[in-house]
């Protein structure tokens, strides 16, 4: 992974699903025992680079260390699991369907990215943030539903209730809003729970300055009109 400097691609995973954090803390030399798999066929190209990580699923760091060149899927540590290349590929072709406004191509690619990688938490970030950009966010409370099910955290169900507020589901909107601005309301996710406010606001009034709040807050969405 010498390119970039990025673990697996950015698809380890911990063993709930949820993505890992990490952080390249630089390289410490040559590894010094010679690679036990080498390219197959690439001829040497001198010692074997190792670089030292820092890796957290939540529960404080690990310390990791890697063959800059070697190993790829096969060395991954206990615990940790890579987001199979095939769910990658889906989360590509779902992206590309939405910029091209291709609802139907954007639908079937997004059912075979949660069947192919339903136990990985970005599997349902991707695909709720991919139909939210689509304004398709009937199928974004399901993938909202569906990463809340992998990781529970105030940003999806903050997330989901505006999901839920866009498509219609005012009361579903209005029980995980009041949760979430009992407990967050004063949090950075302010913005957008007002935004949330504002799409469930009847009194027009109250409604545009709700809007206006979330926007000057920070929360573009809300920007003009809720």
């Amino acid at each position: 992974m010498a390119a970039g400097n990025r673990l697996w691609g950015d698809r380890l995973a911990c063993a709930d699903g949820s993505i890992a954090a990490y952080q390249r803390l630089g390289n410490v030399g040559a590894a010094p025992v010679e690679s036990s798999s080498p390219p197959s066929g690439a001829p040497r190209f001198g010692p074997d680079v190792v670089d030292r990580w820092s890796v957290d699923c939540g529960d404080g760091p690990t310390t990791l260390y890697t063959n800059l060149y070697r190993c790829g899927e096969i060395c991954l540590p206990g615990g940790l699991r890579i987001v199979p290349g095939a769910t990658a590929k889906e989360m590509e072709a779902m992206s590309a369907a939405a910029e091209a406004r291709d609802m139907v191509a954007m639908h079937a690619a997004g059912e075979r990215l949660v069947g192919v990688g339903r136990d990985f938490e970005v599997t349902w970030l991707v695909a709720a943030s991919v139909a939210e950009s689509a304004g398709d966010w009937s199928n974004a409370v399901a993938y909202w539903q569906g990463a809340i099910g992998i990781l529970d955290t105030a940003s999806s169900r903050a997330s989901l209730a505006e999901a839920l507020a866009r498509s219609g589901r005012d009361v579903e909107a209005r029980l995980e809003l009041n949760t979430l601005l009992a407990r967050y309301g004063d949090s950075p996710l302010r913005p957008q729970l007002v935004c949330t406010q504002s799409l469930l606001e009847t009194d027009r009034q109250r409604q545009m300055a709700l809007a206006e709040e979330a926007c000057t807050g920070g929360w573009p969405r809300c920007c003009g009109s809720p």
